[in-house]
């Protein structure tokens, strides 16, 4: 039989154990973070907005992860037509890419966004129980409208089309490689 003190002294042993063995798996899971040089992890999609003083968001589309190989990138319009990919798993090249747009291809892309019956839509499409979707994201910000459309499940016939389009419409763009410098 253990005396009290003996007692006191393995649950003290355990706890010290147990807490040893969680403060390992804490520093083991943290080695696969990328971090940048300020030793912060590295947020894929920082906002680039200071790369041109006063610029705010025009459009965008971004595609989350599913428990697949789901394509993973966010593709950001500024008004000023700076272009911003950020292509973080399962696409072509992995990386921060940059390039720029006239007003016509904006234009263009509103256009499309307005016959597409966008501004119109729901703001999400969405069935919370089914998780292995992949999400899309998808904004248009021009002439005073403003809309945020998230489609998980079960959106419009349009609005797939609408975001097909837009990958269709990047694909074809010339993307260089966005440096520390152009941040």
């Amino acid at each position: 039989m253990l005396l009290p003190s003996e007692f006191q002294l393995m649950k003290r042993t355990f706890f010290l154990f147990a807490f040893m063995v969680a403060s390992v798996a804490m520093l083991q899971g943290c080695k696969g973070v990328k971090k940048t040089h300020n030793g912060f992890r590295k947020d894929p999609y920082a906002n680039f907005a200071n790369a041109i003083p006063g610029d705010t968001l025009f459009a965008s589309i971004e595609r989350q992860p599913c428990f697949g190989t789901c394509p993973i990138y966010k593709i950001r319009v500024f008004k000023s037509g700076y272009v911003v990919y950020d292509a973080v798993k399962w696409v072509a090249e992995e990386g921060t890419f940059h390039t720029t747009i006239g007003p016509d291809k904006m234009q263009e892309i509103y256009d499309k966004a307005k016959a597409s019956g966008y501004f119109e839509m729901n703001d999400a499409y969405n069935n919370k129980m089914l998780t292995d979707l992949p999400v899309v994201i998808t904004s248009v910000h021009a002439y005073q409208q403003n809309k945020r459309i998230k489609n998980r499940y079960q959106a419009p016939a349009k609005l797939k089309e609408y975001e097909a389009w837009l990958d269709d419409f990047f694909a074809g763009m010339d993307w260089k490689p966005l440096s520390a410098n152009d941040r």
